[in-house]
């Protein structure tokens, strides 16, 4: 281990079972039972929110981050986006309408909607406001309002998701 922070006043192996860390306060690590559920922190390539929230703040949320709404390039990605999913929810994709076309919309980082997973039966621009894209549970992306409040995930700029099978 080249880096180390520990607090020597919190390293105690209580019990001979304190064999996972976490960060105390003062960014210090302290030992603890590895059993004991914790917020974690991991290098994946995507992150989810469960606060819900509008298109516009999810944009935000994700940009501090360093981050991006989900671009799906592959079937493999959408898998992986879908996984993430929290039942009865939808997951905000990152994809604005360009047209008045029933399919025209585009990513947000700019890159080719160049995969495409829509319910045909839920593509509808109701009153032509239905102006951003999510996921459904089914796994397949619907049109709906940008107000609308929903589940984000954010994806790391220029990752590709994959769940890793």
């Amino acid at each position: 281990m080249d880096y180390t922070k520990f607090d020597d006043d919190l390293m105690s192996n209580g019990y001979g079972n304190e064999d996972c860390l976490d960060m105390a306060e003062l960014d210090r690590w302290n030992d603890f039972r590895c059993d004991v559920p914790e917020n974690i922190v991991c290098q994946k390539k995507a992150i989810r929110f469960d606060d819900l929230t509008d298109y516009n703040r999810a944009e935000v949320v994700c940009k501090e981050l360093g981050a991006e709404l989900p671009n799906i390039h592959s079937e493999a990605e959408n898998a992986a986006i879908h996984a993430l999913d929290v039942p009865n929810q939808r997951l905000r994709l990152g994809a604005t309408r360009f047209g008045s076309g029933k399919y025209d919309f585009k990513w947000s980082n700019g890159s080719p909607m160049d995969f495409t997973k829509f319910d045909d039966a839920s593509m509808g621009n109701s009153y032509g406001y239905e102006n951003c894209l999510d996921m459904a549970e089914v796994d397949r992306w619907n049109d709906v309002r940008c107000d609308m409040p929903e589940i984000i995930v954010c994806q790391k700029k220029g990752s590709h998701i994959s769940t890793g099978k």
